[in-house]
């Protein structure tokens, strides 16, 4: 990225969206791509409203209504690289690699006559809509709170938002950076050692850190221990009780047992008959929302912290999932909870194979018949078989297509390996 190119990316996208939102994370290079960017909207006519340095959820709150797509200028994940463009639906969901190709491929043109530049607008009230909002939904938190903003874009809006909903909260690197950040937006255990001292030494709290843009975050329980993204999303699934989830089709078992084992502290009223459901898809944001919008699902997720909430928007928020948890955390310890998740084995056997995967996945169909199988489900050229006490995946090596790769997990280790003799079995036979 240069300004130069998001120049260029701003006069092709105004082309074809008239009405655009912009805002940026606080990474240091943001402010000049988001100028550049703004500079190229302009000079093709389109009618702009920069929205300063916001995070992604309360962007989407302000302008999802009444804008055509909003573009996001930041590194959320990383730093040391030049910011990059993001370009948003106004439901919240992003543009896929496809669509964002249509829009670029076009041959660049020289600047439009300076007399078709259009004018700038500016909101400031964005961050009190996205509390209103969160407010708005029910949530509300008892909880002892330590919030790690990382100087980020969330510095401005998360530790308000949560003070509204009645958490007592601690915040630090809670102001936008001014120069190098204090630490990387990523959220990997390490870049969080300071929170998570913090909370051990903070008797009661919990903390939570936030990627650059607020669409991801991760989490401390009352020990200061890091929650892997894999339980991290189990403890929304056994609190939230969503009807229908959405979630990687490669999620391990502690996943597909916390759908099924909800812990019973919202009081979720449901018609007579309803049937929850858990919808596995490709592990990436896109086609986890497709799968959302297609069976009308009210819970998303990855299993690196990455949350949607439908009834806010198809936006990522790591905000309002902030909320979530601190709710359970005033009612429950988030460190009992976790406790009281199974521990799980897993093997791993590689097959040789040299067929095809047509004829592979059609015996396989009919051989599964055979085995007591609770339920099949399928990604590609990935199989996943759920069983009473465990569950494992079947697909071809991405890294060499000779090989089948069998993946098993299950809490019961001698159950693990029956399950795995079986999955031998199946295969051996289909091919």
């Amino acid at each position: 990225m240069s300004p130069e190119i998001a120049t260029s990316a701003g006069i092709k996208f105004g082309k074809k969206y008239k009405t655009v939102a912009v805002f940026r994370d606080a990474d240091p290079s943001s402010r000049m791509i988001s100028d550049a960017l703004i500079s190229g909207l302009l000079a093709e006519g389109v009618s702009v409203t920069d929205g300063g340095l916001l995070c992604l959820p309360a962007a989407h709150a302000a302008f999802s209504s009444s804008y055509d797509c909003l573009m996001s200028v930041g590194n959320p994940d990383r730093d040391g690289v030049i910011s990059g463009i993001r370009v948003y639906h106004n439901d919240g969901s992003p543009f896929d690699s496809d669509e964002m190709y249509e829009v670029l491929k076009e041959e660049e043109d020289e600047l439009p006559y300076y007399r078709g530049v259009t004018e700038i607008s500016h909101v400031t009230d964005a961050n009190e809509k996205y509390i209103e909002i969160l407010k708005s939904t029910g949530v509300t938190s008892q909880s002892y709170v330590i919030l790690d903003c990382g100087c980020g874009s969330t510095s401005n809006i998360a530790p308000q938002a949560m003070v509204e909903i009645g958490a007592e909260v601690v915040a630090f690197n809670a102001h936008p950076m001014n120069g190098q950040p204090v630490r990387s937006p990523s959220l990997n255990k390490t870049n969080l050692m300071n929170i998570s001292n913090f909370v051990n030494a903070s008797i009661g709290s919990i903390g939570i850190a936030f990627n650059g843009d607020g669409s991801r975050l991760a989490l401390m329980d009352e020990n200061g221990k890091y929650v892997p993204g894999d339980r991290l999303l189990a403890l929304l699934l056994m609190y939230f009780e969503p009807d229908v989830a959405v979630v990687p089709f490669d999620s391990p078992s502690v996943v597909e047992d916390a759908f099924k084992n909800p812990l019973g502290l919202r009081n979720v009223s449901r018609e007579e008959g309803t049937e929850r459901r858990l919808i596995r898809t490709k592990n990436d944001i896109n086609s986890v929302i497709e799968a959302m919008k297609e069976n009308n699902a009210d819970f998303g997720a990855l299993n690196d912290g990455t949350f949607i909430f439908p009834r806010i928007g198809y936006c990522p928020d790591a905000i309002y999932a902030a909320a979530v948890i601190s709710e359970l955390s005033g009612k429950r310890s988030i460190r009992n909870v976790l406790d009281s998740i199974p521990i799980y084995s897993n093997r791993t056997v590689r097959i040789d194979f040299d067929g095809n995967m047509k004829m592979f996945a059609n015996k396989l169909s009919e051989k599964i018949k055979e085995y007591d199988i609770l339920e099949v489900s399928t990604s590609g050229d990935a199989w996943k078989m759920i069983l009473k006490k465990g569950s494992y995946i079947i697909k071809q090596s991405e890294m060499d297509p000779k090989k089948l790769i069998i993946f098993a997990e299950s809490s019961d280790i001698v159950y693990l390996i029956t399950m795995l003799e079986q999955a031998k079995d199946i295969v051996k036979f289909c091919i």
